[in-house]
Parts: C-alpha cells; sequence; structure tokens
C-alpha cells in the first residue's frame, strides 16, 4: 500500500480573498477535493500568523476568519469533503514550531526570498517582529503536524516549501523516519503562478489596494478592470501594442476560454488571434478590457451569490470551523504523540529500557605533563575557543576514542543480535558485562515470518539435508509480500552449504565432484533461479569485561535471515524520556548520538593525573522493514 495522499494549504485572514487566490490556489483546492485522487484535505486560516505583523490590530484578524471561511464556501469547498480549521486553535503547531526552531539558523531565514521580498513590502527594515521573520518554521510545522504529501500554492511559496523540506529532513535525520516531506503542487497555468496587481505591480496585496475581491459587485469589477495597467507606449488604436507585462492580457491568459470567445467576441477564434492583432496595432485597449470585464463578471458572479447565501447563516459558519477545529487537533496531535515510532516496527519490548540508557566507563592514566596541559587548557582565556577545543581533544581522544568505540559495539551487538535472533534481542552478562542495561527488547517480527527447517542443519545430517528446498520454501511462502534481495548468515553456516553434497549435486551434476564449492558458486546458482544471494556476517566486535577487552561474536549462528533491498536498520532515539541529564562540573561532547563526559581527578593517585572518561549512548537501533524480514532456524 503506497503512502497516504494529503493535501495541506492556507490563508491569512487579514481581509477578503481576491482573485489572486483563485487563480493561485483556491480553483485548484476545489478541483482537487472534487477529484477524490487524495484521502484527507487540511485548508486553514492562519489568524496566527497573520497576527506576526497585525499585532496592533488583533480585531482585524478576528473579523477576518469568518470573512475568509465564507470565501472558501463560496469558491466550493466542501466541509463533508475538507477540514477547514482555524490555525490559532491547534496548540500543538505552537509546540512542533518551537521545536523546529533549533533546526533553522538565523542566516538560513535570511536567505529565504519569500522572507526578503516581504520584508521589504513591509518597510520592516531592521524592526523585523520575530514571529513574522520565522513564518517559514511556523508554516513547516503547519504542514508536517498533519502528515501533509501535498501543498497547493502559488510560486511566491516554492521557497518555503523548500525549507519545510530542509526541516524534516534534519529532523528526520536525527529522530528516525517521524515526519513526511511535502511537495509544492503549482497551478498548472503558468499565468496563474503569480497573478499581478490591477496597477501592473509584481503582486496582487491587499495592503497594496491592487485587488479585485472575490466579493467584489459588478460596478467595482469594472471599475477596476477599466483602469487597470496595460501598454504605456499604446497610445493610439493604430500603434502596435505589448502583451508581455501587460496586465490585462495576464488576467485573460488566467481566466479566458475558448467558449468566452463566442459570448462576448465573436470577431476573434481564441486568445492568440486577439493578441496578434494587438502586438500588429489597430485593436484598442478598452475593447480587450471590456472582454476581460465580461469574463470576469461571469466568473465571479456565482462566488458572490453563493456568498450572499452563506452570509444569511453566520453561527452555520462558526459551527463548522469549530468542527473542523475538533478534527483537526486531533490529527495534530497524534503526529506529536508518534515520538518517532513507525507502524511498520514493533516497538513494544522497547518499554523496558525506556528510562534507561546504555552506559560505558572506563578510566585510564594520563601523563602527568599532559594532564597538566588539560588544566592549563581549561584555564585559559588567550587561547579562541575552537582552538582549545581541539587542543582538549588531540589530548585526551586516546582515552576517548576507546569508550566511543565502546558504545557503538554495542549497538552494533544489539542490532545483530536482534535481527539473527528473530527480531529480540536480551542483554545477558555475557554481552553486557559491564552493566548499564537489562532486559530485553522485542522489534516485533511477525510470527507467520519465523520458520524452522524440518530437518536441522547439522553434521549429521549434512547429506540428506536439502538447503535449496528449505530456500524455496521461505521464498514461497513470502512471495505475496515481499521479494528478498539477500540472505544473512555466518561463516559457519555457510560451510555447511558449501560441504552440503546435495548441493555439490545441484551444482556440478555429482556430489563427487573434485572442485570445491565456493560462494561465487552459490551465489550464480542463486541468481540464475531468481532467489536473493548469500551474504555472509563474519562480524566480530569488542566489549570490556571489567576494564579489559574481549571479542564477541554477536550473530547467532542458528538462524538465516531473508530481507528485502533497501535499508535494514537505523539508529534513533528509544523515546523522548530516555535522555541524559548533566551534572555539574562535567564537561560533555557529542559525538554522534554518543555522549562523552569527562572528570579530571587531579594529581592524587601515585602523583599521576588521571582521566575519568564515560560515554552514553542516547539511541537504539532500530530495525527498519522489520514485517518483510524472514528467519529459518536450521539448528535448534
Amino acid at each position: 500500500m503506497g503512502k497516504e495522499k494529503i493535501i495541506l494549504t492556507g490563508d491569512r485572514p487579514t481581509g477578503r480573498l481576491h482573485i489572486g487566490h483563485y487563480v493561485g490556489s483556491l480553483k485548484r483546492r476545489v478541483d482537487l477535493q472534487n477529484a477524490g485522487d487524495y484521502s484527507k484535505m487540511f485548508i486553514f486560516i492562519a489568524d496566527s500568523q497573520a497576527l506576526t505583523d497585525n499585532i496592533d490590530n488583533p480585531e482585524k484578524v478576528r473579523q477576518n476568519v469568518i470573512e475568509v471561511a465564507l470565501d472558501y464556501l463560496a469558491c466550493g469547498i466542501d466541509p463533508s469533503k475538507a477540514t477547514i480549521f482555524i490555525q490559532s486553535q491547534i496548540p500543538e503547531l505552537c509546540e512542533l514550531s518551537f521545536y523546529y526552531m533549533d533546526l533553522v539558523s538565523v542566516s538560513r531565514l535570511q536567505r529565504n526570498p519569500t522572507v526578503k521580498s516581504e520584508i521589504q513590502m513591509r518597510n520592516f527594515e531592521a524592526s523585523i517582529p520575530v514571529g513574522f521573520f520565522t513564518y517559514p518554521i511556523s508554516q513547516a510545522a503547519d504542514i508536517t503536524a498533519f502528515r501533509a504529501t501535498t501543498v497547493p500554492v502559488g510560486e511566491d511559496q516554492e521557497p518555503m516549501l523548500e525549507q519545510a523540506r530542509e526541516i524534516v529532513r534534519r529532523f528526520n535525520y536525527i529522530y528516525g523516519e517521524t515526519l513526511v516531506e511535502p511537495e509544492i503542487l503549482l497551478p498548472d497555468n503558468a499565468a496563474c503562478l503569480r497573478l499581478p496587481g490591477t496597477d501592473g505591480k509584481a503582486k496582487m496585496s491587499k495592503s497594496l489596494g491592487n485587488c479585485i475581491y472575490l466579493s467584489e459587485e459588478p460596478e467595482e469589477i469594472q471599475k477596476k478592470i477599466m483602469s487597470m495597467y496595460t501598454d504605456p507606449g499604446h497610445l493610439r488604436v493604430q500603434d502596435p501594442g505589448k502583451i508581455e507585462g501587460n496586465t490585462v492580457f495576464t488576467y485573460l491568459d488566467a481566466f479566458c476560454r475558448p467558449e468566452h470567445f463566442e459570448r462576448y467576441l465573436p470577431d476573434y477564434p481564441n486568445l492568440d488571434e486577439l493578441k496578434a492583432h494587438y502586438q500588429r496595432g489597430g485593436l484598442g485597449d478598452v475593447k480587450v478590457k471590456r472582454f476581460l470585464n465580461a469574463i470576469m463578471q461571469e466568473t465571479l458572479e456565482p462566488i458572490r451569490n453563493r456568498r450572499k447565501e452563506f452570509e444569511k447563516d453566520i453561527p452555520a459558519i462558526y459551527d463548522m470551523l469549530k468542527k473542523g477545529c475538533d478534527a483537526a487537533r486531533e490529527v495534530a496531535a497524534a503526529t506529536l504523540d508518534s515520538k518517532g515510532k513507525e507502524p511498520i516496527m514493533g516497538t513494544e519490548g522497547l518499554a523496558t529500557i525506556s528510562k534507561k540508557v546504555l552506559t560505558h566507563q572506563m578510566t585510564y592514566p594520563m601523563r602527568i605533563e599532559d594532564y597538566r596541559k588539560v588544566l592549563q587548557l581549561l584555564d585559559s582565556r588567550m587561547i579562541p575557543d575552537q582552538a582549545k577545543k581541539q587542543q582538549l581533544v588531540n589530548l585526551m581522544w586516546g582515552g576517548v576514542e576507546k569508550v566511543v568505540n565502546s558504545v557503538k559495539s554495542k549497538l552494533d551487538i544489539i542490532f545483530l543480535g536482534a535481527l539473527s535472533n528473530k527480531g529480540v534481542f536480551e542483554f545477558t552478562s555475557e554481552n553486557n558485562p559491564e552493566g548499564g542495561v537489562r532486559g530485553n527488547i522485542d522489534y516485533g517480527m511477525p510470527q507467520e515470518n519465523i520458520a524452522t527447517a524440518d530437518t536441522q542443519w547439522t553434521e549429521a545430517n549434512i547429506d540428506t539435508v536439502d538447503v535449496f528446498e528449505d530456500i524455496q520454501e521461505i521464498v514461497d511462502s513470502a512471495q505475496e509480500k515481499v521479494t528478498f534481495d539477500r540472505i544473512l548468515l555466518d561463516q559457519k553456516r555457510l560451510s555447511y552449504i558449501l560441504r552440503s553434497k546435495k548441493m555439490k549435486q545441484v551444482i556440478f551434476g555429482s556430489d563427487k565432484s573434485a572442485s570445491p564449492l565456493l560462494l561465487a558458486n552459490l551465489n550464480e546458482l542463486m541468481r540464475s533461479n531468481g532467489l536473493p544471494v548469500f551474504d555472509v556476517i563474519r562480524r566480530m566486535t569488542r566489549i570490556q569485561d571489567n576494564g579489559k577487552i574481549k571479542e564477541y561474536k554477536p550473530w547467532n549462528d542458528k538462524n538465516i535471515v531473508f530481507v528485502p533491498a533497501g535499508r535494514l536498520g537505523v539508529i534513533k532515539n528509544a523515546y523522548a524520556d530516555n535522555e541524559l541529564r548533566p551534572e555539574p562540573g562535567v564537561t560533555y561532547s557529542d559525538y554522534g548520538r554518543i555522549r562523552i563526559s569527562q572528570w579530571g581527578k587531579g594529581e592524587t593517585d601515585n602523583s599521576n593525573g588521571v582521566e575519568f572518561t564515560k560515554a552514553q549512548s542516547l539511541s537504539l537501533p532500530v530495525i527498519t522493514e522489520i514485517n518483510g524480514i524472514y528467519s529459518l532456524t536450521v539448528e535448534l
């Protein structure tokens, strides 16, 4: 089943909506709503965002909430098909924005071209409200809270969508695949990407007074169209006119349809012929404007009439908005409650360690000269912080590296151990002698994905076991669900297969062939039969045991594991409350998802400075695609 398709879009309630909103997004929303290609549609009134540059006049924003809602309904937005809600009534959006702020730099916001143009248009200069400056962050929260896959907007919003995608990618990199990366949906008609104002300015804007509102009366529409900006060089009818930058023709590109010529201007078969006549001369601006006026009146009349009907029952509009807000908040709350958990993986077993972290600690001696250098560096005010940090790393890295590698090994042990043991890992004194965590982790491999060979792959059965048949049974059982890419096994189990007489017969035609059976021969056979190839896990890792390093094999050699193509696992936080609390007087450093803390004990132990180093992991490996991984037990 593919990813659920969800639309989210909205408007600021700073006034009634105009035709720029209509061709840029509103008309497309109605078409998408009625097409039924999207499972959910969220349309919100961005009153919180509107306050960022209207904080001195909150009443203006409040009153225009109902105006925008009326325009939505008048254009054809159906509350039974789309959830219409008010931004300020979803407090989860503020919470998300707060966390996203840590993922975006000030310089990145300053580079956003939409933010720059909006600041310039409002003459904010150095007095930029912080809320307005961080508009791209709040917009990312709006989109991601509802897991929107598609955002239909005008061209000017493309930098905002790119900002949202950056936030999503960074968040998912840190916390795992949690948020959905949205895509922009631009108008099909290029003229609708950014409809200019009636004065020819680059953008139609309520604040600039160059709009034609959706609720505009016929007389006002005609007045604005007849005063529209055209070609300043087109002074006489017989003069050639320019199409480029001519607002009237831009509007015709956006609104005109072939049937309009038959009704209002039968002298021309289409818009191209009208443009050609204007360009060669002999066509006056007034005639073209009258044609545009007829089209706009036809377009806006049904919208205006529907709006007047909805205005008769304002309490019903408020009731509709309340229901939409309740539904929207439920969805946003579910997103925040997800804590990065994916439905594809079983996480119930992780609850056993929800309040613990993997902790490794060890001591190592430093030469007294080196230790004194550490103290001098820490006390120095002459050395820049960055240089100081680098010198400290150089002096202490040997010890730090040991504990970092120890934590990495433990993460490796968990991942490989669970993968090779039917999705379950148990902390024991053997794999976790230094302590830190006890209990089990169950990643939730489905029971139907777990099988046991009819005959065990033991030395006693080496001449009778049909390895190829056992593997084929697993592949056949899963063919409706997944296609395997590899079979993971250790060297011991591979050796068993290579020595199997039945396998030699399949490949060489005789079990007495003098040729040794190699992994390359085996995988060639697998490929030719459309089967997954063998991938040998030879990994050994090192763990600490009372200050000593010993080798440990995390893979359970009694199982072979069938995996699909793609990522097998990612490192992500186990739970939000699985955090490390800083201790006073301790220096912390982060190496990826591993935190290092260091204490200097002074010159007390045998006149040596001793550095105590502890590494703590904030994360646990997660097996992704666990529902598509199969396990075959070949030896009990």
